[in-house]
């Protein structure tokens, strides 16, 4: 139990990014040893409101890597870094 919670600090989460999209106020992605993506291939991401609040609907680009959640902290898995990449370009402040 100690070495997992070792693991666990061992990493940094990505602060939000804030966007100036219509719905979507903030994207934070992942791709530290705990999250559902490869290094260098892949993201686990999560998204937020212009409140700050969890988004747990499936919302595009982003949806067909929806791990189907409807829960407070949904995320989406294993989403290809040029999607976020592209989805960054369009909605980066």
């Amino acid at each position: 139990m100690e070495q997992y919670l070792l693991d666990l600090m061992d990493f940094e989460i990505t602060p939000k990014v804030h966007l100036k999209h219509p719905i979507i106020g903030a994207i934070s992605f992942q791709d530290h040893q705990h999250a559902n993506a490869v290094k260098g291939e892949s993201y686990e991401v999560a998204l937020f409101d212009h409140d700050g609040e969890w988004i747990v609907d499936p919302m595009e680009p982003f949806s067909d890597y929806h791990d189907g959640s409807t829960y407070e902290t949904a995320v989406y898995n294993h989403v290809p870094i040029h999607i976020v990449n592209d989805f960054l370009w369009d909605y980066s402040l």
